[in-house]
């Protein structure tokens, strides 16, 4: 099959995949991946076509995107509370407490995926991954739109990394800043992916920029769950002494993925001939 030769053939391409996953992983949301992968192709719809918004048509753009992080916002909290669950598998009477609380989140996840916003959210890709959708959209190169919206993640996510150094001496403002870190590199690394097509470092690029994800996701898990831990602790006594001893060993690990945090950077930095702010 011939590469997209425009940025339209691209994009519209990809639309057409993500929203086939999208359709297949909605009906099952009692199960836990279909849960994932439903708010993983919500989040890739809305990061690439805003990394790729200078060829987006611009008709409804915004409101669309407003409605993608909705129906991702009525999932998270069953998302949030999967990933509570396989990180505390070896204390079973936590387990059991997310499952209870899991339950009403999927009833009202459910009803969101069923109702008609998201029926209409799902006909409006529908259109965009229709050929008359990208008629009045710049007809640009594929290469060069893609080469162009890698260079401006990849310049994003290395200005957060000097905002997350300016404050390291700050934890709070330090675990913020990296969480825009991770979200930048998420964009990144999905905005490379659409692009390995047409780019040929693409791949590499995404791989990097999923390590750096990876890594700081790994992170932002533990510091959510140490959160989550202390405030169940003091909601519910009975689960204090699980909470307290399923916390000590999450925050040990915070130190260790600060250093492979770095390692990431660096190899991200590497390929893009980007150097560190003085």
């Amino acid at each position: 099959m011939a590469s997209p030769a425009t940025a339209p053939d691209l994009l519209r391409g990809y639309v057409a995949r993500q929203l086939a996953e999208l359709e297949a992983a909605l009906p099952r949301l009692d199960e836990t991946e279909p849960v994932h992968q439903s708010r993983v192709r919500l989040r890739r719809l809305r990061s690439v076509l805003a990394s790729y918004s200078p060829v987006v048509p611009d008709t409804g753009w915004p409101r669309l995107r407003r409605e993608l992080q909705w129906l991702g916002s009525e999932i998270g909290p069953v998302r949030d509370l999967d990933v509570l669950a396989a990180s505390l598998a070896g204390h079973p009477e936590l387990v059991g407490y997310l499952a209870e609380r899991r339950a009403g989140e999927y009833d009202a996840a459910r009803a969101a995926a069923d109702g008609g916003r998201a029926r209409r959210l799902l006909d409006r890709l529908t259109a965009l991954a229709e050929p008359d959708a990208w008629t009045a959209a710049p007809q640009v190169a594929a290469t060069k739109a893609a080469e162009d919206a890698i260079a401006r993640e990849t310049s994003r996510v290395l200005d957060r990394a000097d905002a997350a150094d300016e404050v390291a001496d700050d934890p709070h403002e330090h675990d913020e800043r990296l969480h825009d870190v991770r979200k930048a590199a998420k964009r990144l690394r999905y905005t490379a992916e659409a692009a390995a097509e047409v780019v040929d470092s693409a791949a590499e690029t995404a791989e990097r920029a999923e390590r750096v994800q990876e890594v700081l996701g790994a992170r932002n898990d533990a510091v959510l769950t140490i959160a989550w831990l202390d405030e169940t602790a003091a909601r519910e006594p009975a689960l204090a002494a699980a909470c307290a001893e399923a916390a000590e060993g999450r925050r040990a690990q915070l130190g260790t993925d600060l250093a492979a945090y770095q390692e990431a950077l660096a190899a991200l930095r590497g390929q893009t001939g980007h150097t560190a702010a003085p």
